[in-house]
């Protein structure tokens, strides 16, 4: 679900958006010393509901989810991490 542009982990909505939309990975906390804190990455999320995320940091590795939602339970560092997204749903 998002709030306020910022994606928060909620129950799955079956309704896509209508088309794909950029988004910013940003880090409050860096709890692992590696990725530092702010905008760390950036990525889209296509209308199938698919997500992909580079970081903006060396090694500048480029990861796919098959959603936001699981983008975020791997990197969201236990509400560290939060999605901005940049384009409206």
């Amino acid at each position: 679900m998002e709030i306020s542009g910022i994606y928060h982990k909620e129950t799955e909505n079956n309704d896509r958006q209508m088309s794909m939309r950029r988004f910013l990975l940003v880090r409050e906390r860096d709890l692992t010393g590696v990725s530092g804190t702010g905008i760390v990455a950036e990525g889209a999320e296509f209308t199938s509901g698919l997500a992909v995320m580079r970081w903006l940091r060396e090694p500048y590795a480029v990861g796919v989810f098959q959603s936001v939602a699981d983008l975020i339970a791997i990197h969201g560092h236990e509400g560290a991490t939060h999605i901005q997204f940049l384009d409206q749903a």
